[in-house]
């Protein structure tokens, strides 16, 4: 892998495990609307915005969005928190250490994302953080790739996509940088690989020695 200078992060499944509460919400949103999904299938929709993943199931713009308000609920209701993976901390300040910017661009709200990164403790570590803002139309991974690389005023060719996810390599290819795909999230490594990977990861701890 060659070297490069600006390193955009995506958060759930790469930064978070969020695996465990996503479970509770993506229960609660199935159940009302009669959808049997097991549950050893939900990691699979960790990755995509909520509305294009309502959609896909609902078939209908109203009932999307009514969905998304559904899937807050329990975090809102039953104090439910995101996790960060074991060590990642410690691997961030390591990689941050050695002079890259770090941005993170996930398809969550930008709101949500710098509030769970500020109570983890971890926001600091991040010279930017850059989420999906529906009112100014940012929803999808491409455009908060292209939001957060302009924001940066990064060279294309000197920064890095890391994720966990199909949609991460899809964004960075859209956008024309690279991907690093990290194979302890939740996606799919073969799917990532077809897409087109610059590398991959398999473990936390192993990120350090990849910068």
């Amino acid at each position: 892998m060659r070297e490069y200078k600006y390193l955009f992060w995506d958060l759930d499944g790469t930064i978070l495990n969020s695996l465990p509460g996503c479970s509770v919400a993506f229960a609660s949103v199935f159940d009302h609307y009669g959808l049997n999904i097991p549950n050893v299938n939900y990691a699979n929709y960790i990755g995509p915005p909520l509305i294009t993943t309502f959609l896909k199931l609902l078939g209908d713009v109203d009932k999307a969005n009514e969905a998304v308000e559904l899937y807050r609920v329990p975090y809102k209701n039953s104090g439910l928190t995101d996790q960060l993976f074991d060590g990642i901390g410690d691997v961030l300040t390591a990689i941050r250490a050695k002079g890259y910017y770090m941005c993170i661009a996930t398809s969550k709200g930008q709101a949500t994302a710098i509030q769970i990164l500020e109570s983890l403790g971890i926001a600091h570590l991040f010279d930017d953080i850059c989420g999906a803002n529906y009112d100014e139309g940012r929803i999808e991974k491409e455009q908060v790739l292209e939001y957060a690389i302009a924001r940066s005023g990064a060279d294309k060719s000197s920064a890095l996509m890391i994720g966990d996810s199909v949609y991460d390599v899809r964004g960075a290819k859209y956008v024309g940088i690279d991907c690093l795909a990290c194979v302890y999230g939740f996606g799919d490594i073969v799917e990532m690989r077809a897409e087109g990977i610059v590398a991959e990861c398999d473990s936390v701890a192993g990120l350090v020695n990849l910068f």
